[in-house]
């Protein structure tokens, strides 16, 4: 892109260049027509983003590193979505209550921060640190450091001579193709932009020491893996990625001697790093009056217990199933320049899943993907782009571009579906996933609790203690039992079953409590519902209702699609659902357990068994 006598001229502008304003667009679209539309632009700050950034309202605006600002029944409590402690704090030990997270993505934010806060002045918006230009403040400072760290690539590619439309496909790949375009837009308050930004600047820098002798780079080293540190302290694993930046063992051996020849240079830097990291505890020995705390108290990693396939391949958050684009990342190591990078690079790999798989919780709550792997995409940007880079065969060249671009497409799908929730953000199965496999109507959407695998899913070793099954060849004057839609169509067994179809219920089973569980195990009390049904073919609306009820009110219901509890279609099939029984609230509370629908959907159900299940206690 250059100016001329004829005016801008964009002839000459690279495809890298080209894919980053495309990205910048996108970002700033994102911005304005959803992350700041009416209804969340208040939300951005919130969840783990809100205990990021409360250290810049602690203390530039409240000047209460105590975070009483945050606490419901203080007096400055701020009446906002992400002022609410519940979001961050955690208590010590000694039960003092203290900000779970580092210091590191506020200071980041800093700058935005101060933007916001002179905009909130001049705007008249509240100046309490949580009003629209805090969180605007918030979302482009995420958006921003996505954008850097994407910058940070392209420059260190074009130094590895990788061709520039491949450097364009690896940059589409690494932001469209993983999920940090959704934690830079959607989520971007969360650390992991900021973190994947400043890896980059790390190995660019590391780059520029090794092999450009540029002394310059001790100091750019120093303080982006101080700011690595400060943001999150298990990312120093990056460290190990070095080697891999350095190519060879002559080369690493060169670095130690520049920095040798720069002891100053690195002194000093290394001042103002450990200076950084002072903060830190300067932090901690303010709020809770020790130097060094445990702010993650009753959270911990497990070094010996490490959830390596979960973290990897599970359906509920696996590396690979989420971000598949990295298989092709994992494939390209084959293609690096040397033997010493290539192994460099899987004990690099082996270490950092290492690290995020010995977590407590592995799963890291509710989340798109494996999120703690975005911070350090800009290491695995490089075998990636060497895939995409290698073979002079054009037509098996092609192949696989075709197929990165299918597996970026596959994952932008994957998000649209997790930001409209027909992908919800935890407990996810196998049996759930193939049921909504590129599903993106809205009628999809909260089809499946995130949390429905936990709360549904009844403990090992339970015991059953009654069971009442209903075939529906009963005799019509069995007193309270219904016969709507009892048919002699089709059976499973015998010559009846009950069709759903012209009315919105059919027959079911009631039970009350009280006959089939003893008072004192209630609290200790599932159900087990089993039957056989056929439905003709998938449908949304034909749904499997189980009510809690007594005399005068209904007090529970759920009704969870049939076509999401069977495996199979148009023919009869096992039917099995798991409920936590609730307190009842009366002495003649019970379960009704009937098919329900809303449009007409034709469905049958035969042999229907409801269990009652004690378990351990």
């Amino acid at each position: 892109m250059k100016f001329s006598r004829k005016g801008l001229e964009v002839n000459n502008i690279s495809w890298p260049r080209l894919v980053m304003i495309f990205i910048a667009l996108s970002m700033f679209w994102h911005l304005l027509y959803v992350r700041l539309s009416d209804n969340t632009r208040h939300m951005v700050i919130g969840s783990d983003a809100a205990g990021y950034y409360a250290y810049l309202p602690a203390v530039f605006i409240h000047h209460d590193l105590e975070f009483k600002f945050c606490k419901e029944g203080e007096p400055t409590k701020v009446d906002a979505f992400g002022a609410n402690h519940h979001f961050f704090m955690n208590r010590t030990l000694e039960g003092k209550q203290i900000n779970k997270y580092f210091i590191g993505t506020s200071i980041l934010e800093l700058p935005f921060f101060f933007g916001a806060k002179i905009c909130a002045q001049w705007f008249g918006h509240p100046k309490d640190g949580y009003s629209f230009p805090f969180q605007a403040g918030v979302a482009i400072a995420g958006m921003f450091y996505a954008f850097l760290g994407l910058d940070q690539i392209r420059k260190f590619l074009i130094k590895k001579n990788i061709a520039d439309p491949t450097i364009a496909l690896t940059l589409l790949l690494i932001y469209f193709g993983t999920n940090l375009y959704h934690y830079s837009v959607q989520e971007p308050g969360m650390s992991h932009a900021f973190s994947f930004c400043m890896v980059a600047v790390f190995i660019n820098q590391v780059h520029n020491l090794v092999h450009k002798q540029n002394p310059k780079a001790i100091t750019g080293a120093i303080l982006s893996f101080t700011m690595i540190l400060l943001i999150r302290p298990v990312n120093g694993v990056v460290i190990f990625a070095v080697p891999v930046i350095a190519g060879s063992w002559p080369a690493l051996q060169n670095a130690f001697s520049i920095i040798r020849a720069q002891l100053v240079r690195f002194g000093v830097t290394a001042i103002i790093g450990v200076a950084l990291l002072f903060l830190q505890l300067l932090v901690w020995k303010i709020s809770v009056d020790h130097w060094f705390a445990d702010s993650y108290s009753g959270e911990a990693y497990d070094f010996t217990n490490a959830h390596i396939y979960n973290v990897l391949f599970s359906w509920r958050k696996g590396f690979f199933v989420y971000t598949p684009i990295m298989i092709l990342a994992l494939i390209g190591v084959y293609n690096l320049s040397s033997w010493f990078t290539r192994i460099s690079f899987i004990i690099f790999f082996i270490m950092n899943v290492w690290f995020v798989a010995s977590w407590q919780l592995w799963s890291y709550g509710g989340s798109y993907g494996m999120r703690p792997m975005i911070d350090t995409y800009a290491v695995m940007a490089i075998p990636l782009a060497f895939f995409l880079h290698s073979n002079k065969n054009r037509l098996l060249k092609a192949v696989k571009w075709l197929a990165a671009i299918l597996l970026m497409v596959y994952n932008l799908i994957q998000i649209y579906q997790y930001a409209i929730g027909v992908l919800p953000y935890d407990e996810m199965t196998w049996s759930k996933y193939k049921k909504i496999f590129f599903e993106t109507s809205r009628h999809y959407s909260c089809i499946y609790d995130p949390g429905s695998l936990r709360m549904h899913t009844m403990p090992q070793n339970s015991v059953m203690i009654g069971s009442k099954t209903r075939t529906f060849e009963e005799d019509s004057s069995a007193g309270h039992t219904s016969f709507w839609g009892i048919n002699t169509e089709k059976a499973f067994s015998g010559k009846h079953s009950a069709r759903l179809d012209t009315g919105n219920v059919t027959a079911g089973l009631n039970l009350l409590f009280r006959e089939n569980v003893p008072d004192t195990l209630f609290r200790y009390t599932w159900a087990r519902i089993k039957a056989k049904v056929f439905l003709p073919e998938k449908t949304l609306d034909a749904k499997l209702a189980v009510q809690f009820l007594d005399s005068t009110e209904s007090y529970g219901w759920e009704a969870p699609p049939l076509w999401f509890l069977i495996d199979k279609t148009g023919e009869w099939t096992d039917l099995q659902y798991d409920v936590k029984l609730p307190i009842p609230k009366s002495s003649n509370g019970a379960i009704n357990v009937y098919l329900y629908h809303a449009d007409k959907s034709v469905a049958y159900i035969d042999d229907l068994t409801i269990q009652f299940w004690v378990e351990p206690h």
